[in-house]
């Protein structure tokens, strides 16, 4: 007998046993083989013999069984090329992650390497954004195992032609025995503005991103003095805090702060964390996260009396909580506590990048952009909602006290040091601490924070 695999040829059988039956030659062979191809062909055949007599018969092959000796094969997860428009909103750049098994059972796909010119959220089935996805591995859930791909503005193509993919990301398939597949890459095409035709390389070009611009704090000597409109000095009735920022190095400072106040921002024991004085003392929150993955993040901060809570938020989801510890309600109350008003330092100096004191632990090195200060605890659907704002707010927003887009010079303004808000305030801010010393400034550069078309300009290259 003969055995050939396709792809390697004839094998010799490792275990033979030949005996006569009935006077006829039998012989029992056993072979090892391997696969060598998806598709695997065994083929077995005897030499015809000459009928001598009419009792004479052909040779032939009976009983034939391929066994295999492995009881489960890994799965596969298929590498993939994805293209897609730069402005993400409404899920359109969805990646829909494949794996196949060749037992037909059901695979865990797993996300093992995250993007580095983008971040990445699951996805339902409905294409609805649920989260980022912030460490890895992460499962990505089925029945669709999908997520949606958001690039950052202003950054450069993948190689100078586009020929090569924007960013890419890598995940595994596991099978229900616990076999993984090896690593499946997907790479990511970000399709030229108003092109959806970008079938095959070049497609990769700059991201997208708002025309724009953010200020950038070298973590020494940086920072932004809010104004000081009278709106600002006094406790409002309630309060929010809002900013996307990029970390440059080591994760440090503050995003916003007034002194006796309130201070968003790293903590000395934890990562990203938030605090506001209180008629009953500090209260805060924070997490243990530090988010220094270089990548830009939203953070918002809300205070509401009604509750005495902190609640902090990043990237649109709620990531830690804190509350005042309250005295007991009187008996007149029936059991309800009283409202926790903010206490404010009408004489303190509101800043960003650092605190007004110059403390060495408050300066912070990375890009700010969209600041804004509200008089109302926004709520979890408003934090999300401003997260994925794709245009700047009117300004006009009901409780909005300050903002700051930041790209002023990027429409013509003439902008000298001043940083202008948008708000009904017009409270502008200073570049430094207000008293003209250029050391102290913050630098313009293109903002790479959020979405739209843009033309593309070196990340870091200061245009004042």
């Amino acid at each position: 007998p003969e055995l050939m695999v396709l792809g390697e040829g004839a094998m010799a059988p490792y275990d033979q046993d030949s005996h006569r039956m009935g006077g006829l030659p039998m012989t029992t062979s056993h072979y090892m083989f391997t696969y060598t191809l998806d598709t695997m062909r065994v083929v077995l055949s005897t030499p015809k013999m000459e009928a001598e007599t009419p009792e004479a018969m052909d040779w032939g092959v009976a009983m034939v069984e391929v066994v295999s000796l492995v009881a489960n094969f890994a799965p596969v997860a298929e590498d993939m090329q994805v293209f897609m428009p730069a402005d993400p909103s409404g899920g359109v750049n969805t990646i829909e992650l494949r794996g196949h098994d060749d037992e037909c059972g059901e695979l865990e796909y797993t996300l093992t390497s995250l993007p580095t010119e983008g971040k990445v959220f699951l996805c339902s089935c409905e294409n609805i954004w649920t989260k980022p996805v912030l460490e890895v591995p992460q499962s990505v859930a089925g029945p669709c195992h999908r997520l949606v791909y958001q690039p950052q503005a202003n950054m450069p193509a993948g190689d100078a032609d586009g020929s090569k993919p924007f960013d890419h990301l890598t995940y595994t398939v596991t099978d229900a025995a616990g076999a993984a597949s090896a690593p499946a890459t997907v790479s990511l095409y970000v399709m030229p503005s108003g092109d959806d035709t970008c079938e095959a390389p070049p497609c990769s070009v700059p991201s997208a991103g708002k025309p724009g611009l953010a200020l950038a704090f070298d973590g020494e000597s940086s920072i932004l003095t809010l104004g000081d409109a009278e709106a600002l000095k006094v406790a409002p009735p309630a309060l929010s805090l809002e900013s996307w920022f990029k970390l440059k190095g080591a994760a440090g400072g503050v995003l916003l702060a007034k002194a006796g106040s309130y201070r968003l921002g790293w903590t000395r024991l934890s990562g990203l964390g938030c605090e506001v004085m209180t008629t009953l003392g500090m209260v805060g929150a924070a997490t243990p996260l530090a988010y220094d993955d270089h990548m830009w993040h939203h953070a918002a901060c809300t205070y509401h009396p009604g509750s005495a809570t902190v609640s902090l938020y990043v990237d649109g989801h709620l990531a830690a909580t804190g509350t005042a510890d309250r005295p007991a309600p009187p008996a007149s109350n029936y059991g309800a506590f009283d409202p926790v008003p903010l206490h404010f330092d009408a004489h303190a100096v509101a800043t960003a990048g650092a605190t007004a004191s110059l403390d060495g632990d408050g300066f912070f090195f990375g890009y700010l952009d969209e600041v804004r200060v509200w008089a109302v605890a926004l709520t979890a659907h408003e934090v999300m909602a401003n997260m994925m704002l794709t245009e700047e707010m009117t300004g006009l927003e009901k409780g909005l006290l300050c903002y700051y887009p930041m790209n002023d010079m990027a429409e013509g303004y003439s902008a000298g040091t001043f940083v202008w808000d948008k708000s009904a305030t017009m409270s502008n801010a200073l570049l430094g601490l207000g008293d003209g010393r250029g050391e102290y400034y913050p630098t313009y550069v293109a903002s790479t924070a959020s979405f739209g078309d843009v033309t593309p300009t070196p990340e870091d290259t200061p245009v004042r």
